[in-house]
Protein backbone atom coordinates (compact mmCIF):
# COMPACT_ATOMS: atom_id res chain seq x y z
CA UNK A 1 0.00 0.00 0.00
CA UNK A 2 1.51 3.27 -1.33
CA UNK A 3 0.38 5.14 1.67
CA UNK A 4 1.39 2.84 4.61
CA UNK A 5 4.71 2.07 3.47
CA UNK A 6 4.71 5.88 1.36
CA UNK A 7 5.00 7.39 4.93
CA UNK A 8 8.17 5.80 6.16
CA UNK A 9 10.00 6.69 3.06
CA UNK A 10 8.46 10.28 2.96
CA UNK A 11 9.69 10.50 6.00
CA UNK A 12 13.09 9.43 5.78
CA UNK A 13 13.39 11.34 2.60
CA UNK A 14 12.58 14.52 4.46
CA UNK A 15 14.53 13.82 8.28
CA UNK A 16 17.10 12.26 6.79
CA UNK A 17 18.42 13.37 3.42
CA UNK A 18 16.71 16.27 2.29
CA UNK A 19 16.31 18.90 5.81
CA UNK A 20 17.86 17.03 8.61
CA UNK A 21 19.24 20.66 10.23
CA UNK A 22 15.41 21.68 9.82
CA UNK A 23 14.29 18.38 11.95
CA UNK A 24 16.80 18.81 14.32
CA UNK A 25 16.44 22.21 15.01
CA UNK A 26 12.41 21.54 15.11
CA UNK A 27 13.28 18.67 17.85
CA UNK A 28 15.17 21.16 19.82
CA UNK A 29 12.48 23.82 20.03
CA UNK A 30 13.75 26.69 22.16
CA UNK A 31 17.27 24.98 22.67
CA UNK A 32 18.42 25.68 19.11
CA UNK A 33 19.51 28.94 20.00
CA UNK A 34 22.24 27.22 22.45
CA UNK A 35 25.84 27.48 21.64
CA UNK A 36 26.82 23.25 21.85
CA UNK A 37 23.45 22.39 20.10
CA UNK A 38 23.65 25.02 17.81
CA UNK A 39 27.14 23.93 16.94
CA UNK A 40 25.62 20.59 16.64
CA UNK A 41 22.69 21.59 14.12
CA UNK A 42 25.38 24.09 11.72
CA UNK A 43 27.74 21.00 11.63
CA UNK A 44 25.12 18.77 9.65
CA UNK A 45 24.38 19.16 6.04
CA UNK A 46 21.69 16.97 4.02
CA UNK A 47 22.90 13.85 2.58
CA UNK A 48 21.33 14.81 -0.51
CA UNK A 49 24.03 17.37 -1.00
CA UNK A 50 24.05 17.36 -4.50
CA UNK A 51 21.97 19.20 -6.62
CA UNK A 52 21.14 15.86 -8.75
CA UNK A 53 20.76 14.01 -5.33
CA UNK A 54 18.53 16.61 -4.11
CA UNK A 55 16.26 16.70 -7.74
CA UNK A 56 15.96 12.83 -7.42
CA UNK A 57 14.85 12.96 -3.91
CA UNK A 58 12.24 15.66 -4.33
CA UNK A 59 10.92 13.53 -7.79
CA UNK A 60 10.31 10.35 -5.28
CA UNK A 61 8.43 12.78 -3.34
CA UNK A 62 6.42 13.91 -6.04
CA UNK A 63 5.60 9.70 -6.99
CA UNK A 64 5.26 9.13 -3.28
CA UNK A 65 2.19 12.24 -3.13
CA UNK A 66 0.52 11.35 -6.74
CA UNK A 67 -2.66 9.71 -5.94
CA UNK A 68 -1.81 9.60 -2.43
CA UNK A 69 -3.62 12.18 -0.35
CA UNK A 70 -2.56 10.81 3.30
CA UNK A 71 1.29 10.91 1.56
CA UNK A 72 0.42 14.51 0.19
CA UNK A 73 -0.55 15.88 3.78
CA UNK A 74 2.29 13.90 5.77
CA UNK A 75 4.92 15.98 2.99
CA UNK A 76 3.13 19.43 3.76
CA UNK A 77 2.85 19.14 7.19
CA UNK A 78 6.31 17.94 7.75
CA UNK A 79 7.43 20.89 5.66
CA UNK A 80 5.44 22.97 7.23
CA UNK A 81 6.57 22.24 10.58
CA UNK A 82 10.09 22.59 9.99
CA UNK A 83 10.39 25.75 8.07
CA UNK A 84 7.26 27.59 9.38
CA UNK A 85 6.98 28.13 12.12
CA UNK A 86 6.13 32.00 13.49
CA UNK A 87 9.56 32.87 15.31
CA UNK A 88 9.06 36.31 17.08
CA UNK A 89 12.58 36.75 17.18
CA UNK A 90 12.94 37.00 13.42
CA UNK A 91 9.31 38.35 12.87
CA UNK A 92 10.63 41.83 13.44
CA UNK A 93 13.61 41.66 11.21
CA UNK A 94 13.24 42.90 7.68
CA UNK A 95 16.26 40.81 6.21
CA UNK A 96 15.06 37.36 7.27
CA UNK A 97 16.89 34.64 5.88
CA UNK A 98 16.56 30.56 6.13
CA UNK A 99 17.37 29.46 9.22
CA UNK A 100 19.73 26.82 7.31
CA UNK A 101 21.68 27.22 4.22
CA UNK A 102 24.41 25.41 3.06
CA UNK A 103 27.53 27.15 1.89
CA UNK A 104 27.61 29.54 -1.05
CA UNK A 105 28.82 27.95 -4.64
CA UNK A 106 31.30 30.86 -4.44
CA UNK A 107 32.52 28.59 -1.29
CA UNK A 108 32.83 31.70 1.03
CA UNK A 109 31.24 31.36 4.42
CA UNK A 110 30.36 34.82 6.36
CA UNK A 111 29.70 36.11 9.25
CA UNK A 112 26.15 36.73 10.70
CA UNK A 113 25.77 40.36 11.65
CA UNK A 114 24.61 40.55 15.02
CA UNK A 115 23.25 44.05 14.60
CA UNK A 116 26.48 46.43 15.11
CA UNK A 117 29.19 43.82 14.11
CA UNK A 118 29.19 44.32 10.30
CA UNK A 119 32.25 46.27 10.30
CA UNK A 120 34.00 44.10 12.67
CA UNK A 121 33.13 40.73 10.54
CA UNK A 122 34.11 43.21 7.74
CA UNK A 123 37.83 43.53 9.08
CA UNK A 124 38.15 39.69 10.27
CA UNK A 125 37.17 38.47 6.39
CA UNK A 126 39.70 40.80 5.39
CA UNK A 127 42.23 39.54 7.74
CA UNK A 128 41.02 35.65 6.27
CA UNK A 129 41.14 37.16 2.58
CA UNK A 130 44.95 37.98 3.48
CA UNK A 131 47.84 35.12 2.72
CA UNK A 132 49.50 33.61 5.33
CA UNK A 133 47.29 35.43 8.33
CA UNK A 134 44.66 32.64 9.23
CA UNK A 135 47.48 30.07 8.69
CA UNK A 136 49.33 31.74 11.44
CA UNK A 137 46.22 32.80 13.48
CA UNK A 138 45.68 29.03 13.48
CA UNK A 139 49.19 27.44 14.05
CA UNK A 140 49.31 29.49 17.15
CA UNK A 141 48.46 26.22 19.50
CA UNK A 142 48.32 26.81 23.39
CA UNK A 143 47.00 24.38 25.32
CA UNK A 144 45.71 26.21 28.19
CA UNK A 145 44.02 28.65 26.27
CA UNK A 146 40.60 29.87 27.63
CA UNK A 147 37.34 29.20 25.37
CA UNK A 148 36.80 32.72 26.17
CA UNK A 149 39.74 34.38 25.02
CA UNK A 150 39.65 36.79 22.25
CA UNK A 151 42.50 34.93 20.72
CA UNK A 152 40.85 31.30 21.02
CA UNK A 153 37.22 33.31 19.41
CA UNK A 154 39.43 34.56 16.47
CA UNK A 155 40.64 30.82 15.88
CA UNK A 156 36.91 29.74 16.13
CA UNK A 157 36.06 32.19 13.19
CA UNK A 158 38.88 31.95 10.52
CA UNK A 159 38.43 27.98 11.05
CA UNK A 160 34.68 28.66 10.73
CA UNK A 161 35.28 31.32 7.40
CA UNK A 162 37.61 27.67 6.43
CA UNK A 163 35.65 25.20 7.11
CA UNK A 164 32.30 26.27 8.25
CA UNK A 165 29.52 24.20 5.72
CA UNK A 166 26.80 26.08 6.27
CA UNK A 167 26.17 29.95 4.62
CA UNK A 168 27.60 31.91 7.56
CA UNK A 169 28.75 30.90 10.92
CA UNK A 170 27.16 32.89 14.08
CA UNK A 171 30.47 34.18 16.46
CA UNK A 172 28.58 34.60 19.36
CA UNK A 173 31.46 34.07 22.05
CA UNK A 174 33.62 36.88 20.08
CA UNK A 175 30.26 39.24 20.42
Amino acid sequence: DKAEKGAQLVKSLLFDFLFEASKLRLDLGADAGSSAKARAITARLPRCNTTQARVAAYELLVVLAEGCAPNMQLICNQILAMHHQPSPEVAKQWDSQPLVAPRAPCGYVGLRNAGATCYMNAVLQQFYMQPGIKEAILALDNPNMEEDSLFFQIQCIMTNLMEGKQQYYAPEKFW
